[in-house]
């Protein structure tokens, strides 16, 4: 279960945390800078397979943030397994590419995602979490039900791999601890930050093993029973 922390106030444009968890063995291009085919410059890690990403910010300040919706109907889903003639391969990771290279401003670019639909009916649903740094417009998406919530300044927001209102023992248990950290703005030591919040995995009260697995902020390596493969935090 992957997951975010976010914040902005008027002095700090975006504070942003993020623990990617997703098969270990998922091709996967590091972190680097790349170069759109309309010269923007983009800084995010890459599928391997498919060329989309999970989270990336463009030269300008526009960035964005993708996460599984979970749906306990759509688990078995492998994109990266299955081919490009599965309907999976409508990748949701093109969404954050076209995003950050394109024009639009992030509330109109959620507002124009025409093939959202067909999407949600052959794959998992998804959240963006999305914005512009330099308009401090910050924005939390569901394509389930498909609404848009402004998020606001100086207020930690939080969200993994479930619906915003259902209060996710480690979401909170996270927006807890970045809360602490930011009492101190001045001295915040990022190694520290990360040490404390992402690199922290005390699990939660989940009912099943299965469960009890993703239940911390960094996850350890498992077998998921689900596709037989090890996933984790990355």
């Amino acid at each position: 279960m992957c997951i975010t922390f976010h914040y902005f106030n008027e002095n700090y444009p975006l504070i942003l945390l993020n623990n990617r968890d997703e098969a270990i063995d998922r091709p996967t291009l590091a972190l680097s800078e790349w170069v759109s085919e309309n010269g923007i410059k983009i800084f995010s890690g890459k599928d391997a397979i498919y060329g989309g990403t999970w989270l990336g910010v463009n030269e300008y300040g526009k960035y964005c943030v993708l996460l599984n919706l979970y749906q306990e109907d759509k688990l078995d889903i492998l994109p990266w397994k299955q081919g490009t003639n599965s309907p999976v391969s409508m990748t949701r990771g093109v969404f954050i590419s076209n995003y950050l290279r394109g024009p639009m401003k992030a509330k109109e670019y959620i507002e124009s995602l025409d093939n959202i639909k067909a999407y949600n009916e052959a794959n998992r649903g998804f959240i963006l979490v999305i914005g512009d740094c330099k308009s401090s417009q910050h924005y939390y998406y569901n394509s389930i039900d498909e609404k848009i919530i402004d998020i606001k300044p100086s207020e930690v927001f939080g969200i993994s791999n479930y619906p915003l209102d259902s209060k996710c023992h480690k979401v909170e248990f996270g927006k807890s601890l970045f809360s602490k950290e930011l009492l101190d703005l001045q001295n915040l030591n990022i190694d520290m930050l990360l040490n404390r919040i992402l690199k922290n995995n005390q699990t939660g009260p989940l009912p099943t093993s299965e469960h009890q697995n993703v239940s911390s902020i960094f996850v350890e390596k498992f077998l998921n029973t689900h596709d037989n493969l090890i996933h984790g935090t990355r």
